[in-house]
């Protein structure tokens, strides 16, 4: 990430139904981190994750994109 911040990483399923939260409203640094996802209850599929971030100087971002989950 460019620029620390609070951020909230969602998991949706192709339809836009909301799964979990990986990260939820946790101040993160600026640079790189991991947020892992245990899919071993779903089936495989299309699933997106979103990315929403409220920086330090008060500007907002977010970003969604799409993941396979294979079994």
């Amino acid at each position: 990430i460019s620029k620390s911040g609070v951020f909230t990483i969602g998991i949706y399923d192709i339809l836009g139904h909301f799964i979990t939260n990986l990260i939820e409203n946790e101040f993160k640094e600026s640079g790189s981190f991991d947020a892992h996802w245990d899919g071993t209850d779903l089936p495989s599929g299309v699933y997106f994750y979103k990315i929403q971030g409220l920086f330090t100087d008060g500007t907002q971002a977010s970003i969604t994109k799409k993941i396979l989950l294979l079994k």
